[in-house]
């Protein structure tokens, strides 16, 4: 959902880490293998194997823990949280993995490793919470000016685009018939050009003569689009009212004849119409942009690295049957 912010992971030769498990510390923030296990088991099991042999993934895995417990760090100090509903959501979102996972076996597994899930659970629960109090600070009326520089700039993306009425006719073919009602096809738009027929008579089956016409359609606000390429090349091409003075194969095994009644031109769409939906758009980058700088600004301190930890889950993990 939000750019991941790119931390410089920094080696400090000598640190001590008090904890052998601990993978890198921010501050008073750590991450351990405890936490990597714990969202290794939100991937699908078949995806676990070897998914942090590939230091680019495992290095993006430890900067978004560590986000997250800062930012979750950050709402325990500044929001009133309602732990209650935190931790009743996390446990029902452990229980439905464990269950996904495991069946009806799960209650059998290992307390400490439930634990763990819901934990990791509880803290995507408070990071919600973060984006929603982020999210409830964006004014709308802050964001109507661009709003309104977006619809002016693309004011044909906020366009009813131009559309044909007209009507058709067609005959079906066979490898067989082909000429003959291509022939046909040619002798009845001849007649339609000559006024001795009109598209009424075809359509109101005024005549018996006309039963072997196998389509008759009259199509409204028909727009161009790739699924109906050559039809709307066709009406764009010609593109006034009448008769179109030809027979095009357009569909397998078929021959038509079109006539356009009406021409709908490119019309642009109030504001007001479509302002709500371009605000949502400033809405998410805003959102996006704020949450961003919130966690730049709790994570400056240097970033410890345990190399040797580090190491070890990239070489369990790979042995993860």
């Amino acid at each position: 959902m939000f750019n991941n912010i790119k931390l410089l992971l920094v080696v400090l030769l000598f640190a001590n880490f008090a904890n052998s498990s601990t993978l890198i510390k921010q501050g008073d923030i750590s991450v351990t293998s405890e936490d990597i296990d714990a969202f290794a088991f939100t991937i699908p099991p078949n995806d676990r194997k070897g998914y942090f042999t590939s230091i680019e993934r495992l290095d993006h895995t430890l900067q978004n823990i560590l986000n997250m417990f800062h930012v979750v760090n950050y709402a325990k100090k500044n929001l009133k949280l309602d732990y209650s509903v935190i931790n009743n959501k996390a446990k029902l979102r452990a229980e439905n993995k464990f269950k996904q996972v495991y069946g009806n076996s799960f209650s059998a597994l290992d307390e400490t490793k439930y634990k763990q899930i819901e934990e990791y659970y509880k803290n995507q629960e408070i990071v919600g919470l973060v984006i929603e109090s982020v999210k409830s600070k964006i004014k709308d009326n802050d964001l109507l000016d661009i709003a309104k520089e977006d619809y002016n700039i693309n004011l044909s993306q906020y366009s009813t685009p131009k559309s044909y009425n007209f009507k058709l006719i067609g005959l079906n073919f066979t490898s067989l018939n082909k000429q003959e009602k291509e022939k046909r096809a040619k002798q009845i738009l001849n007649l339609l050009k000559s006024k001795k027929l009109t598209f009424k008579d075809i359509l109101t089956n005024a005549s018996d003569t006309y039963k072997d016409i196998n389509i008759k359609k009259h199509i409204d606000n028909f727009r161009y689009n790739e699924t109906n390429k050559i039809l709307s090349d066709i009406l764009s091409e010609h593109n006034s009212i009448g008769l179109i003075p030809e027979v095009y194969n357009i569909e397998e095994k078929r021959f038509v004849i079109i006539n356009i009644t009406k021409i709908n031109p490119e019309k642009p769409i109030p504001f007001e119409n479509v302002k709500n939906k371009i605000l949502a758009k400033y809405r998410q980058i805003k959102l996006e942009k704020d949450y961003n700088s919130l966690i730049i600004s709790i994570t400056q301190d240097p970033i410890e690295v345990n190399e040797a930890a580090i190491a070890s889950i990239r070489d369990r993990y790979s042995k993860i049957n």
